[in-house]
């Protein structure tokens, strides 16, 4: 009688480790509360005695606290490591296996090869299971054909290789590997002579089949779509007779790509996921799924039979959620110096396995739909498929696949019928997930040969930007409701939410990390200590808990069979890890917590780089690394190495106290000796580049700097201190910005024209207009065209004007009303001309009194004109309203060039001679998302390239799409200029201010604008003022960088600077005339001319944006493009007459303007960051005035510096008493009340001067002291993100649409506190700040009145100034008023500053 079976599985203790690691944990955590008691006594005898500096003191023990905090938690891995072992053998036979699912993503073949991708596939499809219970679905966020044709061409081969393996026993199934080994088919085939032919047939189907991928993935790249359909397809045999035939034979092999749309939130990986589950579901429905990463093949063919022993065994299978599996990686050279091998995760992987198991690593796992679906075993009763589609979604197929006795749908020869590919489509579309619970609502980790082999990162940038990735998910969630210090601790045992904890807070090691690389070196250098002489007792309990952890992290790293230097290698890279993945993943968590970041996904890099794999091979470090990951490190190495090496005559002579920190250092040191060398002795492409090593020298002396006061002062000494930089540094930033004011007022014109004495119509030269426009539901409709009909009306002749709206998003509605426009337009551009009409925009017309000429007001003709007129623009205003309905669907970010010029359909429209009606072109230029568009700068660009082969006028104006043509006499003012012979060739713009109809008499918001306008008076003494957005008339000749060419140059030359286009080359001739015909219908041959002009890729190898055109890289090309004309010896003039020429409307609402203010500053800060900076770039082109004149706009956010500091600073000083500015009785007390009330009494002068009221002087103040307070802070912050790659620069376009409500509150003068919390929480942080230091510090005013009278003046004086956000928080209550919640957090920011500056006071 046969015994019973063997155990499917067994699970053993490993009492070693464990015995060692429990021992360690008891010793350890004794010695940790020795030195904490050492660190209590001390500080109370340091308080007492004051010998040693406080501050620095209370930072390392906080570093140790948050240490010992971490070390707490990561016991919890070591307290019962287990080991498990399977015995795949005894399952049952192969008709009794669960069916099982793989599930592999890929997302971009550029970045994930398609050959290595397509043998991942092949690696599962030929897995040992049987084929009929196997599916294998692939997820292409790509939307590829690349990957849906190499999947055709995997399915193809496989149908030969399947067979093959099987055949043969082959051990390693996929081929890449197979057939770069010597051969691993079963010992009894290894001299076969059958064996040898097959093996020789299937390397030449192998090599065909690489060659096809190869060729399919010429155009990888290009091929990967962020905006598609759904797509999936299961892939089957073309011919049914193609290599034998039976599909039983062959898993299921299913290709998905999941609908992507720019507008829907994809979820990256979790979506796609979620997605193949769906899909799956009524696909094939496999209780159990596997997933892969696309570059991880299945190494062990038994991989499924060694999982499912797990779920076969009826004691612990109904508590399995998922089986583990370790990564392993076939590319590992000796030298694992980038700890690519992930050992440290898989070691703990051990340890959580005794602890109900261990989380998902990502991949390599093997799941139970139950689990995941989070129904549990209440799924197996009679549940109502209704109540279920609130969690699941409305498709009713994939709701009946939770029920026990689903069967698929799929037929036999693997063809999906209508209706499922229709319920396929559905589940596999962007929106199923809304509204239901998808994506919102214990484990096995078992380890033996390796069962998949995947690629590890072969760079250190590839490391640390996957390593940062990772550490910024798990810091999401320990910011989130899941944190496992809230959640787990009631849901799960207290061991296992520490290593939860553990693993999701780990990145918290870069707080100790900074801490302890900074305080004690810096301490070390000024001779104070911070540990235990060496002759003390305790210094035995610090060099034990020390060295013990060392030891056990080797001790750790040996017992998992690697040697000494893995453990090595591991410390650097844990060095590396905090100094940049931790502290940037910390850092974006928060941002992305406070709604400040989006999260993004970027793949690790798939493609080899043979230079960077040969020095891993070697194990030499690759330092071409991103300078915001690597500038850090190097800093710090920096600071202890001249830190250590200054420090020496300290350690001479206090070598008993200093002896720790100088071993820290020193250990620091010589551990990250690879750094040293890669800035110093290194000289190949791999060693660390001289400019970040100059920056990173730069930061270690920043950080130097700013420390040296932490040494042993007097109160004196503490009062000078606290002195120099509330007063020196603040007064010589101020300094700096007043002077680069001065160019303003130097030498201030006023300009006159006289269009009456332009030559006739026949000789004024062509004008193009340009309007953009982006969003018809944030820019309405009838507002923009509005625009485009007063520019096509202006009093300029109608075939030398030609208009042009570019629309960048691509919208129906904004094309079918630029159609309505050219209809209405056939009649209103004859009645503005026979009437000598004044206001030629119809909104304004229509709603002013009267604006024809005196002449015409009492004729009948003209009345019964205007009447009828006016019933065609009712007409026109429902016709743009109807078209209006779907305004914010109708938009695209992703859609081909579209140029149409406006005609009649009829020509006998109104009789008409086209050539009394201006040229109207419709333009939306090409947007990919993987493109970029470079904002409002590529739109003008694409329609100086689309307007020069239609009109080529040599003078352009550029208008925003709701700056309406008040004046129709502007154009001719214009040309007033640039047909004066002798400043005429010198002129590359003239500029009109930006003027708004619908200002209030309170001008709260500073919408007027005025203070740019009055500094445009003095600009233009200075060689002229920069472009201001919009209203500016230009030569294309400045605009392009040289003039007309006459035919003898060769044309092919400029194809560098100008593109492939021939007709636009042409256009640069002196004598050519555009190829537009009589009747506006454009050819065939120039509608594709047109079509590539607005293509996306035309800027691709050319100098638009650097040096032809509109230049890119930052949100305010008008600045950066009149920087670098000005540069190159153009003068430009500012024109400001007294009847406004356009009219636009303003910023009505504080948000509005605070973002808007910020989008433009942060933009002129990236110009004062870049080679462009009017220091470097300005000085030597253009005079110093100029130069000077252009560093006070791009660097007006660094009055935010000047300005936190003397909100700050002084006010904290004077709640303590402390001096900073001359007593009263002080002569220097004259030159201070001077020097501000000039200040003042000046602005009040240039207000006033203007033309403006006393008021408009207090609201430009309040514009300015929350601009100093919120935009210059976060344009300063963006500005140098951005600069080390940390930040995308992003383009919002400012509502035009009106609320009545915001209207109506600035109609009062009461501003509309509706604003984002995080630009209103500074200003009034500091408002309640110096409102609190002010009442606080009224007793030492009176003690003290002499010495703090001009303190006390300050909070004063922002008090009175900002009364409006006291009224905003204590006095109104109307919806207007600023938010509860925002003044609690205000007032806690307020009381955070307070206190924390108390302490540094104090201290």
């Amino acid at each position: 009688m046969a015994g019973p079976s063997p155990p499917l599985n067994e699970c053993r203790p490993m009492k070693m480790n464990l015995l060692v690691n429990r021992l360690h944990i008891l010793f350890n955590g004794i010695a940790i509360v020795a030195w904490f008691y050492y660190r209590a006594t001390h500080l109370c005898s340091i308080i007492k005695t004051r010998e040693t500096p406080l501050v620095p003191y209370l930072i390392v023990c906080f570093s140790e606290s948050v240490l010992t905090f971490l070390w707490i938690l990561d016991q919890a891995y070591k307290w019962r490591p287990v080991k498990r072992y399977v015995r795949p053998e005894s399952l049952p036979e192969d008709e009794k296996l669960p069916p099982l699912d793989v599930f592999i993503c890929t997302a971009d073949p550029s970045k994930e090869p398609s050959q290595g991708v397509m043998n991942t596939v092949i690696s599962a499809m030929a897995m040992d299971y049987p084929p009929d219970k196997l599916a294998i679905f692939l997820s292409d966020d790509g939307g590829s054909y690349v990957t849906l044709q190499a999947m055709q061409e995997a399915w193809k081969f496989s149908r030969y290789w399947i067979p093959f393996v099987k055949k043969y026993e082959m051990k390693t199934r996929c081929p890449e590997a197979y057939f770069s080994e010597a051969g691993s088919a079963h010992d009894k085939f290894s001299n076969s002579s059958e064996f040898a032919a097959d093996k020789k047939k299937i390397e030449q189907k192998y090599q065909e089949f690489m060659d096809n991928l190869e060729k399919n993935s010429v155009n990888a790249k290009a091929s990967v779509s962020r905006d598609h359909p759904p797509n999936v397809q299961v892939i089957t045999d073309e011919d049914s007779n193609a290599v034998g035939s039976d599909l039983k034979e062959m898993p299921l092999l299913v290709y998905v790509a999941r609908e992507k749309r720019p507008s829907h939130p994809h979820h990256f990986k979790g979506g796609a996921l979620n997605v193949l589950l769906r899909v799956s579901a009524v696909i094939s429905n496999a209780p159990y799924f596997l997933v892969l990463d696309c570059d991880m093949y299945c190494n062990d063919p038994s991989a499924a039979r060694q999982a499912i022993c797990f779920y076969l065994d009826p004691k612990i299978s109904s508590d399995i959620a998922w089986v583990q599996f370790p990564q392993k990686f076939r590319d590992m050279g000796k030298h694992d110096i980038y700890g690519g091998s992930l050992n440290p995760i898989w070691r703990r992987g051990q340890g959580l396995d005794g602890l109900r198991g261990p989380t998902i690593y990502g991949c390599n796992f093997v799941m139970t739909r139950e689990a995941i679906y989070g129904l549990g075993k209440a799924s197996k009763g009679n549940v109502d498929i209704n109540q279920l589609k609130k969690s699941f979604g409305p498709s009713n197929e994939f709701i009946k696949t939770i029920n026990k006795s689903y069967r698929p749908q799929l037929p036999e020869d693997r063809k999906c019928s209508g209706e499922l590919q229709k319920e396929i489509q559905l589940l596999a579309s962007c929106t199923h997930d809304k509204d239901t619970e998808w994506g919102h609502e214990a484990s096995i980790y078992f380890e033996s040969e390796p069962c998949f082999l995947g690629a590890s990162p072969m760079s250190l940038n590839d490391m640390l930007v996957q390593q940062t990735r990772w550490s910024f998910g798990l810091m999401q969630i320990g910011l989130s409701k899941f944190s496992p210090l809230i959640y787990a601790p009631l849901r799960m045992s207290i061991l296992q939410s520490m290593c939860y904890s553990h693993l999701i807070l780990e990145c918290l090691y870069a707080v100790p990390f900074y801490l302890i690389a900074i305080i004690p070196p810096i301490s070390l250098l000024y001779g104070i200590p911070l540990y235990p002489k060496v002759s003390d007792p305790f210094f035995l309990v610090f060099a034990f808990i020390f060295v013990s952890s060392l030891l056990k992290h080797v001790q750790e790293v040996l017992s998992y069979g690697d040697d000494i230097m893995t453990a090595l290698y591991e410390l650097r890279v844990f060095v590396m890890k905090c100094a940049a993945c931790y502290f940037y993943a910390n850092l974006n968590a928060v941002l992305d917590r406070l709604g400040l970041l989006q999260a993004n996904f970027s793949l690790t890099n798939k493609v080899v780089d043979d230079e960077q794999v040969r020095r891993y091979e070697q194990g030499i470090y690759d330092f071409q690394v991103s300078p915001m990951l690597l500038a850090p490190l190097c800093s710090l190495y920096i600071l202890n190495l001249a830190t250590l090496t200054l420090g020496i005559p300290k350690l001479l002579n206090k070598g008993d106290e200093l002896f720790v920190q100088a071993a820290i250092s020193l250990v620091g040191l010589i551990l990250n000796y690879h750094l040293l060398e890669g800035m110093v002795l290194r000289t190949d492409k791999g060693r660390i580049s001289p400019s970040l090593l100059l920056l990173s020298v730069g930061i270690a002396a920043a950080i130097w700097v700013r420390k040296v006061r932490n040494g042993s002062i007097t109160s004196s000494e503490r009062n000078a201190c606290i002195e120099r930089p509330a007063d020196h540094q603040q007064a010589i930033v101020l300094t700096c910005l007043w002077i680069v004011q001065r160019p303003y007022i130097w030498r201030p014109v006023k300009r006159t024209v006289y269009p009456e004495r332009l030559p006739e119509d026949e000789k004024l030269p062509p004008i193009d207009v340009f309007i953009c426009t982006a969003d018809p539901s944030k820019e309405p409709s009838l507002g923009v065209m509005n625009t485009v009909i007063s520019a096509m009306a202006l009093d300029y002749p109608p075939d030398k004007l030609a208009v042009y709206l570019q629309d960048d998003g691509g919208s129906y509605v904004t094309l079918n009303a630029v159609r309505e426009s050219w209809k209405f337009s056939r009649y209103w551009i004859p009645y503005c001309r026979k009437y000598e009409v004044k206001i030629r925009c119809p909104d304004a017309y229509f709603s002013a009194a009267e604006s024809a000429h005196d002449k015409f007001i009492s004729s009948s003709e003209f009345a019964a004109d205007r009447k009828k007129v006016e019933q065609k623009y009712e007409e026109f205003k429902e016709n743009l309203e109807k078209n209006s309905v779907n305004a914010k669907a109708s938009l695209s970010r992703d859609h081909p060039p579209i140029v149409e010029v406006m005609t009649d359909e009829d020509g006998n429209v109104m009789g008409s001679d086209l050539k009394g009606v201006p040229l109207l072109v419709y333009v939306a230029r090409e947007k990919r998302p993987n493109h970029p568009h470079h904002f409002k700068g590529g739109a003008l660009n694409t329609l100086l390239r689309v307007s020069a082969v239609l009109s080529n006028a040599p003078y352009f104006l550029v208008l925003d799409c709701d700056m309406y043509c008040y004046d129709p006499s502007s154009a001719r003012q214009a040309m007033c200029f640039y047909l004066d012979p002798k400043i005429a060739p010198k002129i590359a713009w003239v500029q009109f201010p930006q003027k708004f109809r619908d200002l209030s008499e309170h001008d709260i918001y500073g919408g007027s604008l005025n203070a740019i306008w009055r500094k445009g008076l003095g600009l233009d003494g200075a060689r002229g003022p920069t472009i201001y957005g919009c209203n500016f008339f230009m030569t294309r000749e400045a605009i392009y960088g040289m003039g007309k060419i006459d035919k003898n140059v060769d044309l092919n030359q400029l194809k560098k600077s100008f593109g492939s286009s021939n007709e636009l080359l042409k256009s640069l001739y002196k004598d050519y005339k555009p190829q537009l015909p009589e009747d506006r219908k454009c050819s065939d041959a120039l509608q594709k001319e047109l079509q590539l002009l607005a293509s996306c890729t035309y800027d691709n190898g050319t100098q638009w944006g650097e040096e032809v055109g509109y230049m890119y890289f930052t949100v305010v090309e008008d600045s950066i493009t009149s920087l670098v004309l000005h540069g190159r010896g153009w003068i430009s003039v500012f024109l400001d007459p007294d009847t406004p020429c356009f009219l636009g409307s303003s910023t009505t609402n504080l948000n509005d303007m605070l973002v808007q203010q910020t989008r433009w500053a942060f933009g002129l800060m990236q110009i004062g960051l870049s080679k462009y900076s009017p220091l470097l770039y300005g000085l030597p082109r253009m005079p110093a005035l100029q130069a000077i004149s252009y560093c006070a706009p791009i660097f007006e956010c660094l009055t935010a510096i000047p300005f936190y500091g003397l909100a700050i600073i002084p006010q904290i000083c004077l709640v303590h008493g402390i001096p900073l500015y001359p007593k009263v009785s002080d002569p220097f007390f004259i030159a201070v009340a001077i020097i501000f009330i000039s200040s003042q009494l000046k602005h009040i002068q240039d207000v006033l001067v203007y033309g403006d009221s006393f008021m408009t002087a207090v609201y430009e103040l309040r514009v300015w002291l929350m601009k100093g307070a919120a935009c210059y802070f976060y344009a300063t912050l963006n500005a140098v993100l951005d600069r080390f790659g940390l930040h995308e620069a992003t383009f919002s376009l400012t509502n035009k649409a009106v609320d009545e409500e915001r209207a109506r509150l600035f109609e009062l003068g009461l501003y509309d506190f509706q604003v984002s919390t995080m630009l209103l929480v500074p200003i009034c942080a500091l408002y309640l700040l110096n409102l609190a230091s002010f009442i606080i510090g009224i007793p030492r005013i009176l003690q003290k009145g002499d010495e703090l009278f001009a303190q006390a003046v300050l909070p004063l004086y922002g008090v009175i100034v900002g009364y409006h956000l006291f009224q905003g928080m204590f006095l109104r209550k109307d919806k207007g008023r600023i938010s509860s919640s925002i003044i609690l957090l205000s007032t806690a920011v307020a009381a955070i500053i307070l206190c924390c500056g108390s302490i540094i006071v104090f201290f």
